[in-house]
C-alpha cells in the first residue's frame, strides 16, 4: 500500500495522505496502523519525497473494541427485549381473558386450571430470563459468590430430572444414577446448570425423542454428569462460540434465547473448579459433560 502511494505521488506531483494505512497482515489481527503523508520535493538532486507516518495502532483497537462492545450491547438489547416481552405478553392475554370470562360468569374449573398453567410456566421463564441477567451481572463485577455444603448430587438430579420429564411429554428421559455420589457444592449453583442442560436438550430437540442422562464418578476426585440429546445438534461453524457470552447457535425462531445459559453455567462450573465441555457424536445431536470435584 504505502508504495503505491510513492508510485501516486510521484506521478502525480501532488500530496497523498491516508488515515489508518494498515501494514501487515490482512485480517488486521497483526496488522500495525499509521496515519501517513507522503508529499513530493525538489532540488538540485531531483525529485525527492517527504514522508510522514504516526502509528495509531492502540487507538484503532480500541475504538473497534468500543465498537464491537456497542454491538453486543444493542444486539443483546434486542434480543433481551424480545425475550422479555414474550412471556408478558402471554401473561396480560391470559389474565384479560380470565377477566373477560369473569365477567361474563364464565367461570369453567379447567379452564381456569389452564390458564393457571400458562400463567405459571411464563412468570417462571420470565424469573430465569431476569435471574440470567442478574447472574451476568454479578459476574461481572466479582459479587457472585458460592455457597458450598456436602450435597448428595444422586435425589438432586433424580428430582431435575423428573421436573423436566413432566413438562415434555414428547421426549423420554434415560436416567443412570449411582446409589449416592457426595460433593461439596453449591447445590442451588449446580441445580442452575444442570436445569439449564435439560431445558436445552429438550428445546433443541423439537422433534422429541430420548435423551439420555448419566451422573457417574468420573475418578477418585469428581463427579461427572452428560446430558445427551438426538437433535439439532452446533454447527460445526459455532462450536467454537457456545459458552460464550450473549452466543446464539440458533438465533432465531421459538429457540431463541438470550444466549446466557451456558456462559453463566460454565463461570459457575469453573468456580467449583470443575469443566464443562460439549460433544458432537457422529449420530448427530449434542452431548454436554460436566465434571465437578468432589471436595475443594
Amino acid at each position: 500500500m504505502s508504495q503505491a502511494i510513492f508510485d501516486q505521488v510521484l506521478s502525480t506531483g501532488q500530496p497523498v495522505s491516508a488515515r489508518e494505512l494498515r501494514i501487515g497482515c490482512p485480517d488486521g489481527q497483526l496488522a500495525r496502523f499509521f496515519n501517513f503523508i507522503c508529499q513530493p520535493l525538489s532540488d538540485d538532486r531531483g525529485q525527492l519525497l517527504l514522508a510522514h507516518a504516526v502509528e495509531v495502532t492502540e487507538l484503532v483497537r480500541a475504538r473497534r473494541e468500543v465498537e464491537e462492545a456497542l454491538r453486543l450491547r444493542d444486539e443483546f438489547l434486542s434480543i433481551a427485549s424480545h425475550e422479555l416481552r414474550t412471556p408478558i405478553a402471554t401473561l396480560q392475554v391470559q389474565a384479560q381473558l380470565m377477566t373477560r370470562r369473569a365477567n361474563r360468569g364464565d367461570v369453567d374449573a379447567l379452564r381456569i386450571q389452564e390458564a393457571f398453567g400458562v400463567v405459571n410456566g411464563q412468570a417462571a421463564r420470565l424469573s430465569r430470563l431476569v435471574h440470567q441477567l442478574l447472574d451476568v451481572s454479578r459476574l461481572e463485577t466479582g459479587k457472585l459468590e458460592l455457597e458450598r455444603e456436602t450435597t448428595d448430587l444422586v435425589p438432586l438430579v433424580d428430582q431435575l430430572v423428573a421436573n423436566t420429564q413432566a413438562t415434555c411429554a414428547w421426549h423420554t428421559i434415560d436416567l443412570e444414577l449411582p446409589e449416592s455420589l457426595e460433593a461439596h457444592v453449591d447445590a442451588l449453583r449446580v441445580e442452575q446448570v444442570i436445569t439449564n442442560l435439560l431445558d436445552n436438550a429438550v428445546k433443541y430437540s423439537p422433534n422429541g425423542g430420548d435423551i439420555q442422562v448419566v451422573l457417574a464418578r468420573g475418578d477418585d476426585e469428581h463427579a461427572e454428569l452428560s446430558v445427551r440429546d438426538h437433535g439439532l445438534g452446533i454447527p460445526p461453524e459455532k462450536r467454537a462460540d457456545i459458552f460464550e457470552r450473549f452466543y446464539q447457535a440458533h438465533g432465531s425462531g421459538s429457540r431463541s434465547g438470550l444466549g446466557l445459559g451456558l456462559y453463566v453455567s460454565r463461570q459457575i462450573v469453573e468456580m467449583h473448579g470443575g469443566s464443562i465441555c460439549a460433544e458432537f457424536p457422529m449420530d448427530g445431536g449434542s452431548r454436554f459433560v460436566v465434571r465437578l470435584p468432589l471436595n475443594t
